[in-house]
């Protein structure tokens, strides 16, 4: 009995793990994070062979006997002596059991070969759809796929639980049935079976099903030519008289919700009835499971997720004018290789049109002398009496000199407001001149220069007395320089 309950759970284990390894990976390709087919991934391959590694190494474990190693003498009786494979669908699985070693390879196989056909019926015909720019279709898609698998699992599962509890109360003498589809077995895998098929049934066609979410209604906008599952359903009959497939044409959303029911009850009765061999009420291999499919086409790869650039060629051609005074010269200009263009010449003008253009120069500047006070004042003239002894009063002048002269040069716009000291009559400074001295022209022009002492901003007269100033304004600040020329 222990034997037999090891068979049964360990051959569903790898069913349903091979089920769950495929399903991520087909998802990972149909969404462009895997570049090959499965068969060609790696991590999935290697995923893969470690579960029928894990199963074989489960079942040889429990049905080893005591000394736990397969072909000693002392391994469990079973149904499965002496026996060969029962084979699926004409494609092998028939090598020969000699002992418990043999068994897990035997259920691997047929396990192998039917999830692999119920994946490619979920996956294999999808049309590419952009995530983005096909949201609704490419979330259809991805709800089939996903939606079969799990319902593959659950029946599974439902049925392992079923045969295993059959197992178990044959052993207490119990009266048995077998399991679906042949009865009703322990009486629960019927709902558990049912419940599964809905749950499936309502995520496709909420998924797909339009904004009522229901499937085959008027809203309906994804279609099976959308999805890319067309044509007939797989040739499949399900076991002890159930519904033969290949009847189904996918016209319709529900017709694609039967097709994949349909396809999936035979994978997962064919897998559960070769593993409870031996067991209390087994309705021996079905011929359903082991019939050949007439021969179908090979789906081809789902198409990555990527996008690649064609290249067409195409001659344009481009009229040029020529500026000669005749007429346009059209000159083709290929831009890919391809075929060859007839180039046809549209005379577009006579002759060249002259257009004047204003050509625009870099800004000149321009002195403006600015009213007020001049920027420099020069006197020139003989240092006479008359020059000297007036001093520098802001107005001096004689009969000999040439009078002021004033050069200008360009100021600002705006000119800050100077506030020049005054410089009281009794404290105006008068250069003093020992009588028959010469005094050079820099001289002077240095002591001249030179401000008083009372008209320094903020600073006291020599006597204490603070300094009186006036405000004068100029439009630029006074810079004067004062020249004296001649001998005194």
């Amino acid at each position: 009995m222990k034997c037999l309950a090891g068979i049964g759970k360990n051959g569903a284990a790898f069913a349903q793990a091979k089920m769950k390894i495929l399903q991520k990976c087909e998802e990972g390709r149909f969404k462009g994070k895997i570049t090959t087919t499965c068969q060609g991934d790696q991590k999935t391959q290697d995923a893969i062979t470690k579960a029928q590694s894990k199963t074989a190494a489960a079942i040889a474990k429990t049905c080893a006997g005591k000394d736990k190693t397969c072909g000693t003498g002392d391994d469990d009786s079973t149904a499965w002596d002496a026996s060969t494979c029962q084979g699926f669908e004409a494609q092998g699985c028939t090598s020969a059991v000699t002992n418990c070693n043999d068994i897990g390879p035997c259920l691997t196989c047929i396990g192998e070969k039917a999830v692999d056909q119920a994946i490619n019926v979920y996956y294999g015909g999808l049309q590419h759809s952009d995530p983005k720019t096909q949201k609704d279709l490419n979330k259809c898609q991805l709800a089939i796929g996903k939606s079969a698998a799990a319902f593959f699992a659950a029946k599974s599962k439902a049925l392992q639980k079923c045969w295993d509890t059959v197992n178990k109360n044959a052993a207490k003498g119990e009266s048995v049935e077998a399991c679906p589809p042949f009865g009703l077995g322990d009486g629960k895998a019927v709902d558990a079976i049912n419940k599964a098929a809905s749950k499936k049934d309502a995520t496709i066609c909420k998924a797909c099903g339009g904004k009522d979410k229901l499937c085959n209604t008027a809203d309906d906008v994804i279609t099976p030519a959308d999805i890319g599952i067309t044509g007939q359903c797989l040739p499949v009959t399900i076991p002890n008289g159930g519904t033969a497939c290949g009847s189904i044409t996918m016209a319709t959303l529900q017709d694609i919700v039967n097709c994949i029911d349909c396809v999936t009850e035979f994978k997962a009765d064919c897998i559960a009835i070769a593993a409870a061999r031996g067991f209390p009420q087994d309705p021996g291999y079905p011929t359903e499971c082991a019939a050949a499919l007439p021969p179908t086409p090979t789906p081809t790869s789902t198409p990555v997720l990527s996008a690649t650039a064609t290249t067409t060629g195409v001659v344009t051609p481009t009229a040029t004018q020529t500026v000669s005074g005749g007429g346009p010269t059209t000159t083709a200009t290929q831009t890919a290789a391809g075929p060859t263009a007839t180039v046809t010449a549209t005379h577009t003008a006579s002759a060249p049109t002259a257009t004047a253009t204003q050509t625009v120069s870099a800004p000149t500047t321009t002195a403006t002398p600015a009213p007020g006070c001049p920027t420099r004042i020069t006197f020139t003239g003989t240092s006479t009496g008359a020059v000297l002894d007036s001093g520098w009063t802001g107005a001096a002048g004689s009969a000999t000199s040439s009078g002021p002269s004033t050069t200008s040069r360009p100021t600002p716009a705006r000119s800050p407001t100077i506030a020049a000291p005054a410089i009281p009559a009794s404290s105006a400074r008068r250069p003093r001149i020992a009588a028959g001295r010469t005094v050079s022209p820099g001289a002077m022009t240095a002591r001249l220069a030179r401000p008083p002492r009372s008209a320094r901003a903020g600073a006291a007269s020599p006597r204490g007395h603070a300094s009186t100033t006036s405000a004068r304004t100029c439009r630029s600040p006074p810079v004067a320089s004062r020249r004296a020329s001649g001998t005194r």
